[in-house]
C-alpha cells in the first residue's frame, strides 16, 4: 500500500505503519484543546488510542506466526487507521492451515485478555469478572478494565463468521472441505456482503453511527476480497 512506512522487523515480519495513522493523533490533540481536558485525561485517551492499535498489532502478528509455522511467508503487516492485516504472499491450499492462520489472532486476543484480567484485579482484587464493579457500571471504567473490555469486543468480532473477518476465514475453510475452494469462497464472500448489509441497515434503523461505520469497514473488505482474490483461491 502507499504512504505505509516499515518500522520494525519482528519475527522474520515486516511491520509497516501508513502516514494516515497519524492523523488519529491530530484528531486526539484537536479533541483536548477544544475539549479542556485535563492533562490525565489527554493521557488516558492517547495511551488508549495507542494500546488498542498494539493489541491490534498483536492480533496481526498472530496470524503470521502461526504463517510461519506453517511455511507460509507473512509479505508484511500493516497499520492503518482502520485497523491492521497481516499480508501473505501466498494462500494455504489446506483448509486446517487456513484454519489454524486464521485462528491465530483471537487466540492472541484470548491472551492479551487474560494478562489485562490479570493485571485488573491484581490493581483491585475486590471484584470479580461477573461484578457490576469490575465492569465499572457505575462510574468510568479504568485503564486497564477498559482496555480488558475493548479486547474482547474485538475478540468477538474477530470470531463472527462473517467474511473477511477471521470467523468467515474459518467457515471458507469448512466449506471449502466439501465443495471447490472458489464456490465456497463466492458463498462466503457473498454472505460477508449480506451479513455487512444488515449491519448498515440495523445501524441506520437504531441510529448507531458506530454499527454503520463497522458495517460499511466490512462491506469495503468483503468487496476488496472479491476483486483481488484469484481464481484459484
Amino acid at each position: 500500500m502507499r504512504g505505509a512506512y516499515r518500522i520494525a522487523r519482528i519475527a522474520d515480519i515486516p511491520v509497516r505503519i501508513h502516514w494516515s495513522l497519524s492523523l488519529i493523533f491530530l484528531w486526539l490533540i484537536v479533541i483536548a484543546v477544544t475539549s479542556g481536558l485535563n492533562g490525565a485525561q489527554i493521557m488516558f485517551m492517547t495511551g488508549m488510542v495507542f494500546c488498542v492499535f498494539l493489541i491490534m498489532f498483536l492480533h496481526e502478528l498472530g496470524h503470521g506466526l502461526v504463517a510461519s509455522f506453517l511455511k507460509i511467508r507473512t509479505e508484511d503487516i500493516l497499520i492503518s487507521p482502520i485497523g491492521g492485516v497481516a499480508r501473505f504472499t501466498n494462500l494455504p491450499k489446506t483448509p486446517w492451515k487456513e484454519i489454524l492462520i486464521a485462528s491465530g489472532g483471537p487466540v492472541i486476543n484470548l491472551l492479551v485478555a487474560l494478562i489485562l484480567y490479570g493485571l485488573a484485579q491484581s490493581t483491585d482484587a475486590s471484584s470479580g469478572f461477573f461484578h457490576p464493579r469490575f465492569w465499572r457500571l457505575e462510574g468510568e471504567p479504568d485503564f486497564l478494565r477498559y482496555l480488558f473490555q475493548i479486547n474482547l469486543v474485538i475478540l468477538s468480532l474477530n470470531a463472527l463468521p462473517i467474511y473477511p473477518l477471521d470467523g468467515g476465514r474459518v467457515l471458507r475453510a469448512l466449506l471449502s472441505i466439501w465443495i471447490n475452494r472458489p464456490l465456497a469462497t463466492r458463498i462466503a464472500t457473498g454472505l460477508g456482503l449480506i451479513a455487512s448489509s444488515l449491519i448498515i441497515a440495523r445501524g441506520i434503523v437504531f441510529g448507531d453511527e458506530i454499527l454503520v461505520i463497522l458495517g460499511i469497514l466490512i462491506f469495503g473488505a468483503t468487496i476488496h476480497e472479491i476483486r483481488t482474490v484469484r481464481p484459484a483461491d
